[in-house]
């Protein structure tokens, strides 16, 4: 780490830190017909914001999506369709300017019996 002829020598290193950790742990509570239950793991920085954003599959969370807001590690996304596959990003918000790279998973609703 700190040898300077390695790293003279060696100019592809790049050594990342990151202060706004990405959330881990994503877990299903339940999926329904019209809305799914989820919880997450917060990162190391003890970020206490996090945004979600959800859409159909193979949507992009940059351009498009449903996006919710919350301060908990949990939430319940409302408003689905069945047997609709949905793809879900969840980031820290760790101040107004950060933002931590996505969470992101897959689920698809079940279908109306």
């Amino acid at each position: 780490m700190n040898n300077a002829t390695y790293l003279q020598n060696n100019s592809c290193v790049h050594f990342y830190y990151t202060d706004c950790p990405k959330p881990s742990a994503l877990t299903y509570a339940y999926v329904s017909t019209t809305e799914a239950a989820i919880t997450w793991t917060g990162g190391i920085a003890g970020e206490t914001n996090w945004t979600i954003i959800y859409g159909p599959d193979g949507f992009n969370p940059e351009t498009g999506g449903i996006t919710i807001t919350t301060t908990a590690t949990n939430a319940i996304i409302p408003n689905l369709t069945q047997l609709t596959t949905y793809d879900i990003y969840i980031y820290s918000d760790c101040s107004p300017t950060i933002q931590s790279l996505p969470l992101a998973s897959t689920f698809t609703t079940l279908p109306y019996c």
